[in-house]
């Protein structure tokens, strides 16, 4: 499931940068703002599930900034 949120990360950086058509601008700013405070707000409501996980602070940010409950949703080392 994770190889489908990549292209969209992609994406969304690409449009930041202006590689995509101008009719793309708007709707992948407003899907990468929601995808932002989405994956934020699970950091904070599931940090203690998150910690229980054992990696490092940074790569559990990371992992759940580009992926959200992918990351910590589907195994937990605990």
């Amino acid at each position: 499931m994770k190889f489908i949120v990549l292209p969209l990360w992609i994406a969304i950086v690409a449009n930041l940068l202006g590689v995509l058509p101008a009719a793309w601008y708007t709707p992948l700013n407003v899907v990468g703002a929601l995808l932002v405070v989405a994956h934020l707000a699970e950091y904070f409501i599931f940090q203690d599930k998150i910690k229980a996980r054992g990696d490092s602070p940074l790569n559990a940010f990371i992992q759940t900034m580009l992926f959200g409950i992918l990351y910590f949703g589907k195994s937990s080392k605990s």
